[in-house]
């Protein structure tokens, strides 16, 4: 199985771009990934073993489908229990209408009030990374993948010292390295002179 994903350079330059290079290099997934500047932000197509593709339809193709698609692929993904699954899904629901969309609004409007209903979405992922090292099970996941690229964004709109749990989170992960090879790759593809395909393994 293979993921084949064009994206457009804005979108593999953003911190979404990011989670989708971190999630592929930690799960292992076979994915060819080409940036283009006349590309809409993000087109996906899954070939099966017979080099068939399904191709998903650009209205459906934003960062939750194709983080969802490279977590379903991954062989590390059928290890969850039934309750983690139920557990990933809340938690990706609470961080997409609680922490994505309102800083996408941020970034255009820069109020206060739509940054507090942010810190108030962090504190609540602060207060459960009390009792807990990881924010599904006892290993990294699509779920802490996911805050750790915003807050490579929103760490300078707070003060990290009010965040400890998160810090210590963002401290785990960034020293991974799948988040380095991720880092190093978007960087390339960034590039003004690099458009061609590179392939994951």
């Amino acid at each position: 199985m293979e993921i084949r994903l064009k994206a457009n350079k804005n979108g593999v330059q953003s911190y979404n771009g990011l989670k989708i290079l971190c999630l592929a290099y930690y799960t292992n997934t076979n994915l060819s990934i080409e940036t283009s500047t006349t590309t809409t932000l993000y087109e996906l197509a899954i070939l099966n073993n017979n080099n068939i593709a399904h191709t998903l339809p650009k209205h459906t193709c934003n960062i939750y489908t194709i983080l969802n698609t490279i977590a379903k692929l991954s062989s590390q993904t059928s290890k969850l229990s039934i309750d983690e699954y139920g557990m990933i899904d809340s938690w990706l629901n609470l961080i997409k209408q609680n922490i994505d969309i309102p800083y996408g609004i941020f970034l255009q409007r820069k109020q206060d009030n739509i940054k507090k209903d942010i810190i108030k979405a962090l504190n609540t992922i602060e207060n459960i990374l009390c009792y807990k090292t990881y924010m599904v099970g006892d290993g990294i996941s699509i779920v802490d993948i996911t805050i750790i690229c915003f807050l490579t964004e929103f760490w300078k709109e707070i003060d990290d010292n009010e965040f400890m749990n998160l810090k210590r989170l963002y401290e785990t992960v960034i020293q991974q390295p799948f988040y380095d090879q991720a880092t190093t790759l978007q960087n390339k593809l960034c590039s003004t002179n690099y458009a061609s395909t590179i392939m994951l393994t």
